[in-house]
């Protein structure tokens, strides 16, 4: 079976900055994605598309493609009690943010005892970025998931 609409694609992927260093990667548990909703990079959900179980390949992405440009105007001060994780905060650091539209990565500008300024682009916004994917799985999405709008996992949902 292909990856098309209305399917679940398995997957594991390794993420490459431009400089060719590993940043992330999903280990050994796969990844579920429900082909045509959100929650995903652009450039790599379309990559997905009529590819099948077994398939391994690289996808070089431009920024617009990835993680996009960088935005100027990012700066926010925000409270320092939505910041995760809970210890000593350093410029520069990469974070999570429980923001007003969900959880996003963002990196520490400035860090006091109750405020922290946050860029809120992604780190890796403005970069091309290089992932190794491997598909493991490719599945018709139960009618649940498509009404969900989200793959679930084995034994039901895989959120919330």
């Amino acid at each position: 079976m292909q990856v098309q609409d209305k399917t679940v694609v398995s997957f594991r992927f390794k993420l490459f900055n431009q400089a060719g260093e590993l940043v992330d990667e999903s280990g050994e548990q796969p990844l579920l994605y429900l082909v045509g909703q959100h929650g995903m990079l652009p450039g790599l959900a379309k990559s997905f598309l009529e590819k099948s179980k077994g398939d391994s390949y690289s996808l070089d992405l431009s920024a617009e493609e990835g993680f996009g440009e960088r935005k100027a105007d990012s700066a926010q001060r925000v409270s320092r009690n939505k910041i995760f994780p809970k210890t000593k905060l350093s410029p520069g650091q990469d974070v999570v943010w429980d923001s007003p539209e969900g959880q996003i990565q963002v990196t520490v500008i400035k860090s006091g005892l109750k405020m922290v300024d946050i860029d809120t682009n992604h780190p890796l916004a403005g970069e091309p970025v290089r992932f190794d994917v491997e598909i493991t799985d490719v599945r018709v999405a139960s009618d649940d998931e498509v009404a969900h709008g989200h793959a679930h996992g084995a034994g039901g949902h895989e959120h919330h």
